[in-house]
């Protein structure tokens, strides 16, 4: 019994999935290509907000940093439809009714939202000024630009999750 209930809803996602998979491509695609084109803009500014120059130590640096910036810009904002869609699968295994499923819903998001803006206004600039403070005479401290997107992306994704 316990079985089937999981294969119907099993099916119900898949068949979601096919009627909107173009529409859900379509938009992370749209988000993941005008964030790219953004990411420049956005970097310079997270740039002049720590207060540091970025460097690249290899030519392909620049390239793949707005590419793994534009997909975690894109995950922060496509997150909302992301939870909703895992949500509504334990929905239709659990059968949750309607006002705990938006209740974890709302609850879930805002606590995921909480966490980013808790990296981005507390956590980064603690840590990106104590890892700045072993500056001496003879080491001038540089960021590379690859190193800053895995640094900023691995806490804003983490303290979100």
């Amino acid at each position: 019994m316990y079985t089937k209930k999981i294969a119907q809803s099993l099916k119900y996602l898949l068949t979601f999935w096919k009627k909107k998979s173009f529409l859900i491509l379509f938009f992370f695609i749209s988000l993941y290509i005008g964030f790219f084109l953004a990411s420049p803009y956005i970097l310079n500014f997270l740039q002049h907000t720590y207060q540091q120059k970025f460097v690249f130590y290899s030519l392909s640096e620049p390239i793949t940093s707005f590419l793994k910036f534009s997909l975690v810009l894109t995950v922060l904002v496509i997150f909302p439809f992301i939870f909703y869609l895992i949500l509504n699968a334990l929905n239709l295994i659990f059968n949750l009714k309607k006002k705990f499923f938006w209740m974890f819903y709302l609850l879930g998001l805002g606590l995921f939202y909480l966490g980013v803006v808790f990296a981005y206004f507390i956590t980064l600039p603690y840590g990106i000024r104590f890892l700045l403070s072993f500056r001496t005479e003879k080491i001038e401290p540089s960021i590379s630009l690859g190193h800053f997107v895995n640094f900023f992306s691995f806490f804003v994704i983490a303290f979100g999750l």
